[in-house]
């Protein structure tokens, strides 16, 4: 660690853990290589899919549509 840098505080317990942005970064690429997704699908494409339907809701909710808002519920329900 250097004067300055940025820090992540984590509680484990009861204890609390100092790391720095790249050690967090290491640990969360660790764990997140137990848990592949299934072969063929990709995380990124699942990732710009849900944000796309997220903005799609927001704009709906932001016109206040709400056959739109019923219908992008009803889509994220059958999923």
């Amino acid at each position: 660690m250097k004067k300055g840098e940025w820090l992540v505080i984590g509680l484990e317990g009861r204890e609390l853990h100092l790391f720095t942005i790249a050690e967090a970064i290491r640990q969360a690429q660790e764990i997140a290589k137990k848990y592949p997704p299934p072969e063929g699908q990709s995380v990124v494409d699942d990732f710009i899919a849900e944000r796309r339907w997220e903005a799609a809701l927001e704009e709906a909710e932001a016109a206040g549509d709400e056959e739109a808002i019923a219908r992008l519920r009803a889509e994220a329900a059958r999923e």
